[in-house]
């Protein structure tokens, strides 16, 4: 389950505190389980737009997957689709607050 509001994932290990960025790109992949995400989505998710770089997104998308699998979420959390983007992999809950 995440909490925005608190920027904490809770899962079935252990908490892990996110940033602001990985709070919401979590909550929005969330929001649409078994969606793709397109690179574009993910950039204005994270109030860049066009100004984000390809490695920037990835960077933050590996470290977003990293705490999601120290919480106990099988891997890949967060799969990238080449040439489409990327979509969650396991259900995640957004705490409404």
């Amino acid at each position: 389950m995440v909490s925005p509001m608190r920027m904490v994932h809770t899962g079935p290990g252990e908490e892990a505190r996110l940033t602001q960025a990985e709070a919401v790109l979590l909550a929005a992949f969330a929001r649409a389980p078994q969606q793709s995400h397109e690179r574009w989505q993910v950039a204005a998710q994270l109030g860049q737009g066009d100004t984000i770089s390809r490695e920037n997104i990835d960077v933050q998308l590996a470290r977003l997957r990293k705490k999601l699998i120290a919480c106990g979420i099988d891997a890949p959390a967060i799969q990238s689709l080449r040439g489409v983007g990327y979509r969650l992999c396991s259900p995640v809950r957004v705490r409404s607050e």
